[in-house]
């Protein structure tokens, strides 16, 4: 089959946008926090060596040990997940609100004595967990019932490629074919200029393809097939099954393993834009907004880009609200920056009385297109983030990969210089058939998109605004985990200790009118945060080493 080159451009839905939006103001209700005692540690994840490669590094250090069940959660009406303790047992969570958080060990894992990676766990299905021990060996366990108590066994184990690094990235039981699918990534070995994993598809299917096979604790027959997808340069950043179609989204350029179909380019419509370029322009957003189209605000963007949060900065322990927002209400938010002497290519003139020395790296060309800068660790350490100058080599593509046909259907090339992707949803037991969205930053702002495949077709929909939200994730430097509910009602980052900070998506009247949402900061105390899953409409689950803290949401009034 031919590859169609085609164009697709990520529409922005000005009406969701809050132009005018203020500040996050700490919640006076604040978070109920409930902390549950392990009987048994948690497993310990591996260190992160300064000798491994970029991505890997990341993937260490960012690793989640929760596992969240939204398929058993509404079967139960709780919150359910999943982690491994030292002892390799899997240990289910069944938090019920008010009538608290019970632990119960449901299967037992071989032991090991040392580990090539982290062990990694994907629920499948309804009471259907994958487990990669990290060498790469995975079991399938299951649930005889969707009741609590019901006992778990074994329904298969394999090891397509033998003892070797392994980790498992997600996985899905397609009922109606009756057939699990899992993606694995294998660490490769090289330079940062080569690939830092291997894609794959693992398989499970009933051996004798005219039966039907019903994946049960019983079931015996089943074989299992591999096929590489992608060797990519990070670990795939959102995973989302449909019957035996995957879609993934991957950062940089993948060298496909597989056939491609079709490949669209991401792009911005290409409409001139009419901008004044006036050298001396100030550091600030004009608020003409609903005047300028998708190019012309992209233009605008990257002539006036800014620094900082527009808050005061990090405040460990605020005594008063007003701490948390800007010392004057009256100045808009598109106008509250923190300064910098530091000059981006993409400034025409050094901000703020910058020193010669930082000018002179303009003086060579200021008139030639130049690439924007990347944030030095300097500029990083020094409290602020760019929050517009995006690194003008990075890219991101959606991969629409067919189990059954080993092909790759489309390939859509996402425009990474007006859409930084964040982070999927959760799966919560209360969204629809379980459908991740996906966060990008745009502008200041974060702007969830729904997913659609139609066709053999990928298709992004502009459906709702965590607002500045852009801003709020680029001041965290600490940042381990980001999370947010399907709908948009509300995210959280975890950092890599003792907290977690919810920003609201949704407002009251009251808010809507003084562009304002609700923050909330939760301590957890001097312990690090292992594993952040949202489980259901107001409930996140964190882990620790020693305990579990249900962390419940306050009802929106």
């Amino acid at each position: 089959m031919d590859t169609k080159l085609e164009s697709m451009s990520m529409q922005v839905d000005r009406a969701l946008v809050d132009k005018d939006f203020d500040r996050y103001v700490l919640a006076v209700d604040g978070v109920s926090k409930h902390a549950t005692a392990l009987p048994v540690a948690v497993l310990a994840p591996l260190d992160a060596s300064h000798s491994m490669r970029k991505a890997q590094w990341e993937a260490r250090v960012h690793h989640n040990a929760l596992a969240a069940d939204p398929f058993l959660g509404r079967s139960f009406g709780a919150g359910v997940a999943y982690f491994v303790d030292a002892e390799y047992q899997l240990v289910q969570v069944v938090d019920r609100g008010a009538d608290g958080v019970k632990l119960e060990k449901i299967y037992s894992f071989p032991m090991l004595t040392a580990r090539q990676e982290n062990v990694t766990l994907q629920v499948a299905g309804k009471g259907l967990v994958v487990y990669c021990d990290g060498h790469g060996t995975l079991h399938f366990v299951k649930a005889q019932s969707d009741q609590e108590g019901a006992k778990w066994s074994a329904v298969f184990e394999c090891a397509p490629w033998g003892v070797a690094p392994l980790l498992l990235v997600g996985a899905f039981y397609d009922e109606q074919n009756q057939h699990i699918h899992a993606v694995v990534a294998e660490p490769l070995a090289g330079n940062e200029a080569d690939g830092a994993f291997r894609l794959s598809m693992v398989g499970v299917r009933a051996a004798v393809s005219t039966g039907g096979m019903e994946v049960d604790s019983g079931c015996v027959g089943l074989e299992h097939t591999t096929a590489g997808i992608a060797v990519v340069s990070e670990l795939p950043k959102y995973v989302s099954f449909s019957g035996p179609e995957v879609v993934l989204l991957v950062e940089g350029t993948p060298q496909l393993l597989m056939e491609l179909v079709a490949k669209k380019v991401g792009k911005a419509p290409t409409k001139e834009a009419a901008v004044a370029t006036d050298k001396s322009s100030p550091h600030k957003r004009p608020h003409g907004e609903d005047d300028l189209d998708d190019s012309e605000m992209a233009m605008l963007l990257s002539k006036l880009p800014r620094t900082g949060i527009g808050f005061q900065g990090d405040i460990t322990k605020p005594k008063e609200p007003s701490e948390l927002a800007s010392l004057d209400f009256n100045t808009p938010l598109s106008e509250r920056f923190h300064k910098s002497s530091t000059p981006f290519s993409s400034v025409d003139e050094p901000l703020h009385g910058a020193p010669d020395i930082s000018a002179r790296y303009r003086k060579e060309s200021i008139d030639q297109d130049r690439p924007l800068e990347v944030p030095t660790a300097e500029s990083i350490l020094s409290g602020y983030e760019e929050c517009d100058s995006e690194d003008p080599n990075a890219k991101a593509a959606l991969l629409l990969v067919n189990f059954e046909q080993k092909v790759v259907q489309e390939q859509v090339n996402i425009d990474c210089l007006n859409f930084q992707f964040l982070s999927p949803s959760a799966r919560v037991n209360g969204s629809s058939d379980f459908k991740s969205t996906l966060l990008f930053r745009n502008d200041i702002h974060g702007l969830i998109f729904d997913l659609n495949v139609s066709l053999a077709q990928l298709s992004l929909r502009h459906a709702s605004t965590l607002q500045a939200f852009g801003f709020v994730q680029a001041s965290k430097q600490e940042k381990k985990f980001m999370s947010f509910h399907p709908s948009g009602s509300f995210a959280c980052i975890g950092e890599f200790e003792r907290r977690v900070l919810v920003y609201r998506g949704n407002a009251s009247e009251e808010e809507r009118k003084a562009h304002t949402r609700k923050q909330h900061v939760v301590e957890l105390g001097d312990q690090q945060l292992l594993g952040l899953q949202i489980v259901n409409d107001d409930t996140i689950l964190v882990l620790t080493s020693t305990e579990v803290y249900s962390l419940v949401l306050p009802s929106q009034s």
